[in-house]
């Protein structure tokens, strides 16, 4: 069943290698909340990350 709440909010920053290939950056923050219900109550888990990411972009119709 359902138990808790998401969110995430993100920056990305795209460097441009050739006219079709790209490359980028990206830094995320997550958070979620759930309290579960256990023997003798619930447990609250809160959950909070900083993630980074690394692409690699190709464009099939680059824009002229």
């Amino acid at each position: 069943y359902i138990s808790g709440t998401g969110a995430q909010a993100a920056l990305e920053k795209r460097y441009l290698i050739t006219e079709q290939f790209s490359f980028s950056l990206e830094a995320k923050f997550t958070a979620a909340y759930a309290e579960i219900p256990i023997a003798d109550g619930t447990a609250k888990v809160p959950n909070y990350a900083l993630h980074g990411l690394i692409g690699i972009g190709y464009d099939f119709w680059p824009v002229k």
